[in-house]
């Protein structure tokens, strides 16, 4: 039985040492004006020209657009662009329309993630489809299916091990032997901005009180495929950045949250040395493992730390 654990846990330590973390803004600007989902384009006027309200098959006059404004367009027929707000503007020689580049879109939209289970097991992993850049496409792709054998990989192991456990096991000394499992799963925390967020969580029980979950994070540059670091994205702003989340975790606990195991700054380490992160709305977001804060009823806390704390 001990062979089998030493053999499952190199494969699972081997599995989480394989990804290392690593970047997003909030917004999707297009020159002066934010990106907003269903946009399709934008819209500047040349000079004043009217705005339309339709009703039935006909539009009527509501106001007026002044030169230079620019609305951002969300339909584009029978010679009317849509504004929003039921509102429209005649697409003729008094405005300029122009569509946002593919990128853009990419950046506003998000990439496609395909959920693929065609490994021997029936481990469900995630693939990207339809990026601009397909070598950007096949490199995510070809970290992510490493990942996904691996953890098959680890799974197999397991099995193995709980069979041999199993066999070992003394029911006359230690009652029945208690059924262990091996949960894989993963979250998409963050697609936007062409920055891909990616946490996995692997749940593991041993038949013990309870189980113990490992967390590990991908963060995708969707442009060029490559992985972002954590100590890229703040700029090496490390003692700002841990100062900032020590303060939070000390918050957090005089609010009840949590109960911390830690009383020094230099106890939240930020490095790329096995650091969960991924990337927030507001900035990045940090989690630490099960016990390495907090308690086990703690699961894994996390801080958001926003943008400025950092820029």
């Amino acid at each position: 039985m001990k062979k089998a654990l030493l053999v499952f846990f190199s494969i699972i330590l081997l599995s989480i040492g394989f990804i290392q973390p690593q970047p997003a803004n909030a917004k999707v600007m297009w020159g002066s004006i934010e990106m907003k989902k269903g946009q399709i384009g934008k819209v500047t006027m040349l000079k004043d020209v009217d705005i339309y309200v339709k009703k039935g098959d006909s539009y009527s006059v509501t106001g007026k657009a002044k030169k230079n404004q620019v609305n951002r367009v969300y339909t584009n027929q029978n010679g009317y662009l849509g504004i929003g707000g039921g509102k429209f503007i005649k697409n003729d020689k008094s405005v300029k329309y122009e569509t946002p580049s593919k990128s853009r879109l990419q950046a506003l939209n998000g990439v496609k993630i395909v959920k693929k289970n065609s490994l021997d097991s029936s481990l469900i992993y995630p693939q990207v489809s339809g990026l601009v850049n397909k070598d950007a496409e096949n490199k995510i792709n070809n970290k992510l299916y490493s990942v996904a054998v691996k953890t098959n990989n680890s799974k197999i192991a397991f099995d193995k091990a709980e069979k041999e456990a199993r066999a070992d096991w003394d029911k006359s000394e230690f009652g029945e032997f208690r059924d262990w499992k091996f949960d894989p799963s993963f979250e998409i925390h963050y697609n936007q901005e062409n920055r891909l967020s990616i946490l996995y969580r692997d749940y593991v029980y041993m038949g013990a009180a309870h189980g113990f979950s490992e967390i590990y994070t991908l963060n995708f540059d969707a442009n060029t495929g490559n992985i972002i670091d954590l100590l890229t994205v703040i700029k090496g702003k490390n003692k700002i950045v841990q100062n900032y989340v020590f303060k939070d975790l000390l918050n957090q606990q005089k609010r009840g949250q949590e109960s911390l195991l830690i009383n020094l700054v230099n106890e939240v380490p930020i490095n790329d040395n096995g650091r969960p992160w991924v990337f927030n709305s507001k900035g990045i977001k940090i989690f630490f493992h099960e016990y390495e804060v907090a308690p086990y009823s703690s699961g894994n806390p996390e801080v958001v730390v926003p943008e400025s704390v950092y820029k």
